[in-house]
């Protein structure tokens, strides 16, 4: 029987679809993919990193800066050097743009290293137009010396708001107040301009972005925390908790990672980042599954009830990655609501790629996004996005910071209305990041909103302008 031109047009786009879609399999569940790499040492990364497949060279690249940070945490600094300098000296001849991002904003980040060749390194794709974004993300993650000025430097030889606007976000990164100037100035200059939005982003939101910045545009002070991990099973075993540190005083922080891997999982970005304000922060943090709600609750009462007995505030910050933050966002809703558990205060609520859990709900969307063809003409509807989060009151709920990514088709988080903040993520171009990624790229701002937010009250943006 022979095919209608419909039938095999509707065929072709449904088998591009198809394609598309396995080939970014590996951005929707990252951690398969990178974790056999990680644990399979220097040899198997390296071997990676020399790969004819862009995509190998990736995860190779990020390997190594894992087995860097993990040296690093070891005391074991020369080594962790001698890594990044691979990594450095894989970054002078890689050709292709999505590897080099992720070296300059992921791995080396990772590695955490300052020496002269990583210095160079940075400082030298900083002044390029290709890799500012991520060389600045970096230099401010790391707090190189001399970062502010460079990136000021990089901010006023380029004419284009979008990457002005991505610095500005390493400048709140990096936390130095002389960067307030820059950001009125860009604020008065995104007023002015015609433009109508920055990435996917209308311009009016990125306006809200940069004056809230503003008020969060702060250096915090390190508090000592033992960063000390245990972890829990739970009494079904269906789910863990992680305990990476109970001080029995201050903030107490509940983190959620999406649904594919386990919360100590060595490779989740989300892990990194409950260790980094651990050790950053005299508050008690602890890991628990989008499932371990009942955990969570337990937890949060019995820190609560320590800081009930000396009549110290119970002051709660909540982070949730992919089918975490609609956990995160659930839990915040029980609190405000004062279902249950009282506490006197949620200073932040940050959601991170969220997506509507469940597998029929989220399947359901996702194949409707499927049909739309999100892999082939590059648009983004963001069906399977959660976005029914609790509005912040400025009392009860202070802030919520919404981040997503739109590199990835059909598995991606979207704008939520009634957060404080919505941020596309993008480093230069917005490729690579990807959703079972993205919590390893904004460990850092997490780890710098929760602290900041923890300290900043209940300021208003205009206050800052």
């Amino acid at each position: 029987m022979r095919r209608s031109p419909l039938f095999s047009s509707i065929f072709a786009v449904g088998l591009l679809a198809s394609l598309s879609g396995c080939g970014m399999l590996y951005e929707w569940r990252d951690e398969p993919y990178i974790r056999p790499v990680y644990q399979g040492g220097e040899a198997t990364s390296c071997a990676k990193l020399a790969s004819r497949f862009a995509r190998d060279r990736v995860m190779g690249a990020r390997a190594l800066g894992l087995l860097a940070r993990d040296c690093r945490q070891r005391g074991e600094a020369r080594e962790a050097n001698r890594l990044a300098r691979i990594l450095v000296d894989h970054l002078k001849h890689e050709r292709d743009r999505v590897v080099r991002t992720a070296i300059l904003a992921l791995a080396l980040r990772n590695a955490g290293a300052t020496t002269a060749a990583v210095k160079e390194a940075l400082h030298q794709h900083l002044a390029t137009s290709e890799h500012a974004v991520s060389a600045a993300h970096t230099l401010c993650a790391l707090r190189v010396e001399g970062s502010w000025e460079a990136v000021k430097q990089a901010y006023a030889l380029t004419p284009a708001l979008t990457v002005r606007y991505e610095l500005t976000e390493a400048l709140w990164l990096l936390g130095d107040m002389r960067a307030k100037g820059l950001f009125k100035e860009l604020i008065a200059q995104l007023r002015a301009s015609p433009i109508r939005q920055i990435h996917h982003m209308p311009k009016e939101v990125c306006l809200t972005n940069l004056q809230s910045r503003l008020v969060t545009l702060r250096s915090c002070q390190d508090l000592p925390g033992s960063a000390t991990m245990r972890t829990v099973g739970s009494p079904a075993g269906t789910s863990k908790r992680v305990i990476v540190q109970e001080t029995g005083t201050g903030p107490m922080i509940l983190i959620f990672p999406g649904r594919s891997a386990a919360p100590d999982d060595a490779t989740l970005g989300i892990r990194e980042t409950a260790l980094e304000l651990a050790r950053r922060m005299d508050a008690s943090v602890a890991l628990f599954s989008w499932q371990g709600m009942d955990q969570a609750r337990a937890w949060l009462a019995s820190q609560a009830t320590l800081r009930r007995s000396t009549r110290e505030p119970v002051r709660v910050g909540l982070v949730g990655h992919s089918w975490g933050g609609q956990a995160a966002s659930a839990l915040a809703r029980e609190l405000v609501a004062q279902q249950g558990l009282q506490v006197d205060q949620i200073f932040s609520l940050i959601t991170i790629d969220a997506i509507q859990q469940g597998y029929g709900k989220a399947g359901l969307k996702i194949a409707a996004q499927f049909g739309s063809g999100e892999g082939i003409f590059g648009h983004r509807t963001g069906w399977s996005a959660f976005k029914n989060a609790p509005a912040p009151d400025g009392e009860r709920l202070l802030r919520h910071v919404n981040f997503f990514q739109t590199d990835s088709p059909y598995l991606h988080g979207n704008r939520i209305a009634t957060a404080t903040e919505n941020h596309e993520v993008w480093f230069d171009g917005g490729s690579e990041l990807g959703h079972g990624n993205l919590d390893n790229y904004l460990i850092d701002v997490v780890v710098e909103e929760v602290r900041r937010s923890a300290r900043a009250g209940t300021a208003a943006p205009q206050d800052a302008l």
